[in-house]
């Protein structure tokens, strides 16, 4: 049976879901239910997902969701010294640290 979304989006899902060992293997590692991720494959990963799917993977967030800058979402999150301005929290959150936990 062919796939009804041929998209390049819908395709690079469905090659993120094989290099992760199948769809139940990539929600299990995003912390997902498998019929939330395979309908991904139509809508499209979440922008928020991309960068663990990319991890997980090695299937680009520009390939997943190629409608987004990625390369500037990735100089703002990769800038030198984000997130230790002036009172940092060392690298966890407020909640994280309430509970002991890295973020």
């Amino acid at each position: 049976m062919e796939p009804t979304n041929t998209k390049p989006e819908s395709e690079a899902m469905r090659r993120a879901i094989k290099e992760a060992g199948g769809l139940k293997a990539l929600a299990d590692a995003l912390g997902e239910q498998p019929n939330t991720v395979s309908n991904w494959i139509n809508r499209g990963a979440p922008i928020d997902k991309c960068p663990s799917i990319e991890h997980i993977t090695g299937v680009l967030c520009e390939e997943l969701r190629p409608e987004y800058d990625w390369a500037m979402f990735r100089k703002v999150l990769c800038a030198k010294g984000r997130g230790k301005a002036g009172g940092g929290s060392g690298g966890k959150s407020k909640e994280a640290k309430a509970r002991g936990q890295a973020i």
